[in-house]
């Protein structure tokens, strides 16, 4: 699940701005600290930034003179897949709340809890 929730948060942040992995991997730490969920390694982070690059989601590039970094941007299929995230995301929640409204609130409404 940790994956699945990674994955989510690297497209949804390399969709409002380019980062580096470390910028990446200090804000997904400090948002699972939050709410109690186990932060990543820095290897497993730039592993799944790899994968990412491979199967064409994420791009990277070196920038800096001196002491470089490598900054990560999504590609257009990584955009794509972002608008296909929130869709079904939307939708799920969207049956969850007609399901069990008294815990994730009645639709077009605010969460039960």
């Amino acid at each position: 699940m940790r994956r699945g929730i990674l994955r989510v948060y690297v497209l949804f942040s390399l969709s409002k701005k380019r980062m580096h992995g470390y910028e990446l991997l200090k804000h997904f730490r400090t948002r699972m600290a939050e709410c109690g969920g186990r932060a990543t390694s820095t290897g497993e982070l730039y592993s799944f930034l790899a994968h990412m690059e491979k199967v064409g989601q994420v791009r990277s590039e070196w920038t800096g003179a001196g002491r470089r970094r490598r900054v990560f941007s999504l590609t257009p299929s990584g955009r794509a897949t972002v608008a296909e995230t929130k869709n079904n995301f939307r939708a799920v929640l969207g049956l969850f709340r007609q399901i069990v409204p008294e815990v994730f609130g009645k639709p077009g409404g605010k969460e039960g809890f």
